[in-house]
């Protein structure tokens, strides 16, 4: 399993989908639903993503477990 020090401070689409462990046009999805972090390349039609903001995306995510705790309570 690769550190997050492994991946570089910008990454491509491709590089983030790895970092975040998803396939990269899900990622794409993602970047068009405005459901995570992305900023678009000036004059192109990339995208780069920061570590940094991916790490701070993932840790505001509700955890599975989370998730499973308050469906149990509407039980």
């Amino acid at each position: 399993m690769s550190e997050v020090s492994d991946f570089p401070p910008i990454m491509t689409a491709v590089q983030a989908a790895e970092f975040l462990s998803v396939h990269p046009e899900y990622l794409r999805q993602m970047v068009r639903d405005g459901r995570v972090p992305a900023h678009k390349i000036p004059g192109g039609r990339g995208w780069r993503f920061l570590r940094d903001e991916l790490v701070d995306w993932i840790r505001e995510q509700p955890s599975e477990r989370s998730a499973r705790s308050e469906n149990a309570n509407k039980d």
